[in-house]
């Protein structure tokens, strides 16, 4: 991991046990969102991920789901 908490893309997927599938399902899903900017542009499809970013993704998306599943006025 760089001093900034950038990390490459196998990095990600070790971390976070992600496959090659999953994890390209999970960058296409934060490119789409607001969260964009934590994916780092060097050439490459995915070049570099800023993991607290990407974890704001993550936190925002979890809370998609469940006010999706449980309805968003409902308390959890």
């Amino acid at each position: 991991m760089m001093a900034n908490g950038w990390k490459t893309k196998e990095e990600i997927m070790a971390d976070y046990g992600y496959s090659d599938s999953t994890f390209n399902a999970r960058m296409d899903e934060c490119f789409k969102s607001d969260y964009r900017d934590a994916i780092i542009y060097d050439k490459s499809k995915y070049g570099l991920i800023d993991e607290n970013r990407y974890q704001e993704f993550l936190k925002w998306r979890t809370k998609k789901h469940w006010d999706n599943l449980l309805g968003r006025n409902r308390r959890r």
